[in-house]
């Protein structure tokens, strides 16, 4: 079953995908009652219509015009300079050995201040869990997993979480140094709010 649906909020446009898949075989196991939510919020309306152009003229963004690259950077911009959210709400599915769950959410705020910069720890907000039946893990894998601090043991198998805030990240509740990188980003993206017409 697919089922997708989308609303027009002022501007700005709202994805809502949801997928059921009965079985599929995954990496050698096989998946059952696969049940995906996908949602995409407070898209730039005029963004997503210039994209789609591109993308039905052209069936993919590569070997682009120098105007249709004009098209894509600044309806990215918009996109980057209005925010969004991107979540995944809902994420089942049962194996052999037990169940699969987790969800998602990344958020982009507008930098309202200054819609030409960019700076992550003031804009991004992003968290996520998954928890996986330790059947379902190899019991070799499963002590490593622990041991490097990418899964904590609970009462439904092995779980991972991750929080991203004021430019911290914590993945399973340590620290995880991102200062460098949170650099990079904000160098890359201040560049090309930088290009705004």
């Amino acid at each position: 079953m697919f089922k997708a649906s989308n609303t027009l909020d002022q501007g700005y446009l709202n994805l809502e995908i949801e997928k059921k898949i009965n079985k599929v075989e995954f990496v050698g196991q096989t998946v059952t009652n696969v049940d995906l939510v996908f949602m995409l919020k407070h898209l730039n309306q005029q963004s997503m219509i210039e994209l789609s152009n591109l993308m039905n003229e052209n069936g993919n963004l590569d070997n682009l015009t120098t105007t249709q690259q004009e098209i894509v950077q600044a309806a990215i911009i918009r996109l980057i300079q209005d925010g969004f959210e991107l979540a995944l709400p809902k994420l089942q599915a049962q194996t052999e050995r037990g169940m699969i769950e987790g969800n998602a959410v990344f958020n982009l705020a507008a930098n309202v201040a200054n819609p030409n910069a960019f700076d992550a720890a003031k804009q991004v907000k992003a968290e996520g869990k998954l928890t996986v039946a330790r059947m379902i893990m190899p019991s070799e894998y499963e002590g490593l997993v622990q041991l490097l601090g990418l899964a904590t043991r609970s009462d439904k198998g092995l779980e991972s979480q991750f929080l991203f805030d004021d430019g911290k990240l914590l993945v399973n509740g340590r620290n995880i140094e991102v200062n460098i990188q949170l650099q990079r980003i904000n160098q890359a993206l201040t560049a090309l709010l930088a290009k705004s017409p």
